[in-house]
């Protein structure tokens, strides 16, 4: 694989997966999730499923995907995460690094150049994506620009959004 500036060589299977849709690519690791976790009140287990379905998914993975991550994830792409923003396999709308990336992060609080509020901070580093991850606030100095800045600020108030 060729390599952008600040991005690993590597020959992964989940390599083909990086791109996101607003342009940015992840830089860290597609990683299998197999801890549990509480997610809207619901107890979850390996996979990122419901604990009651986990055995299940667990088998599936191990029998008919002969335990191949690659066969898993198009299968099952929320039961992995990236490990550079702490973001569920099956967001692909962008990384959300928040300034620990080699370019600038893309999100609306960087773009208006404030930290992530403590309850988004919080609801990532305590989801099954985001567990013992050192996920930063931001923001990123490189992201800022005041026109889309300020047209992020607008639509999160307009939306509701934090």
């Amino acid at each position: 694989m060729l390599s952008t500036p600040g991005m690993p060589t590597s020959s992964q299977w989940y390599d083909r997966h990086r791109r996101c849709k607003d342009g940015c690519s992840h830089e860290g690791k597609l990683e299998l999730i197999t801890w549990t976790s509480t997610a809207g009140g619901d107890r979850m287990g390996w996979g990122n499923c419901l604990a009651s379905e986990s055995d299940e998914l667990k088998e599936k993975f191990e029998k008919e995907f002969n335990s191949n991550e690659e066969k898993m994830y198009e299968y099952w792409p929320q039961g992995f995460r990236w490990t550079c923003c702490g973001t569920e396999g099956d967001q692909r709308f962008g990384c959300d690094h928040h300034g620990n990336g080699s370019t600038p992060c893309s999100c609306d609080f960087c773009k208006i150049g404030k930290p992530i509020p403590d309850s988004i901070h919080k609801n990532r580093t305590e989801s099954a994506a985001g567990k013992g991850l050192r996920l930063s606030r931001g923001p990123d100095p490189r992201s800022f620009n005041r026109s889309q800045g300020r047209i992020a600020e607008i639509m999160r108030l307009s939306l509701g959004a934090p």
